[in-house]
């Protein structure tokens, strides 16, 4: 992919503060992840890995990981750092109208806007022009997902005198609003939502549950072909097994 190996020639921008997944939770707080890879000449792989908070202080969060292999690791993240966000060109802004978008039995109205980001990436001495086209469907009726109902991206590379071109979109869509994921005798509300590629048979589908560490309760992605170790992956399901939280 063209986009992937150009460099994007834009001003520098300040750096911000950036808050882990895992602050405001106490030592004691866990989750269980289990991953079961599904292999295209057949059979699956399945592991889980618990991470739980062992140590906390003002800066630092402490973990223990326990796999099901039976291994054992300890690391430390930092609940704040500093990290410089991607420099971001200008973006032309321009609302299209209304629409209605129905999820379950209820239609929700929401704007519909078109935002255009226009990037020259350098490739060795050739410059080009990347220009992606989003267009978003957002309500004010609700807040999950940053009141996105619906995304589009179409995103054009190319480089100057005829040079490759590189065309991309992807569709992303919620599906369900509130959809129940209980761990230890107690229900979260997530809500689903699906991202589609153009032209790929790949689909993520992410059960986003803001409640729990990490903020997702589910991570299904099928359609793949990964090549790893000489097979090929043709499915990847993550899924929190248990979810143990101390406030």
């Amino acid at each position: 992919m063209i986009a992937a190996l150009c460099a994007v020639a834009l001003l520098g921008a300040p750096q911000e503060t950036v808050e882990s997944s895992w602050a405001g939770f106490k030592p004691g707080t866990s989750i269980t992840v289990r991953s079961t890879k599904t292999w295209k000449d057949g059979g699956q792989e399945t592991y889980e890995v618990t991470q739980r908070i062992v140590a906390v202080d003002a800066n630092q969060v402490q973990f223990e990981f326990r796999h099901s292999s039976g291994g054992v690791s300890r690391r430390g993240e930092d609940l704040r750092f500093e990290m410089e966000p991607l420099p971001q060109p200008p973006i032309e802004e321009k609302v299209l109208g209304t629409s209605e978008v129905k999820i379950g039995q209820r239609s929700y109205e929401c704007t519909q806007i078109e935002l255009i980001r226009t990037e020259f990436p350098q490739c060795g001495n050739s410059p080009g022009k990347s220009v992606t086209v989003t267009v978003l469907c957002r309500s004010s009726e609700m807040t999950a997902n940053g009141g996105v109902l619906r995304r589009t991206d179409r995103t054009i590379t190319h480089l100057k005198g005829g040079g490759p071109r590189d065309e991309r979109s992807s569709e992303q869509a919620v599906l369900r609003l509130d959809d129940p994921m209980k761990f230890g005798g107690r229900s979260y509300s997530c809500v689903v939502v699906e991202t589609r590629t153009t032209g790929s048979p790949e689909v993520e589908t992410v059960w986003k549950c803001p409640q729990i560490p990490l903020g997702w309760g589910r991570w299904y992605r099928t359609g793949l072909s990964e090549h790893e170790n000489g097979r090929i992956v043709t499915e990847i399901d993550q899924r929190m097994t248990s979810v143990v939280i101390v406030r």
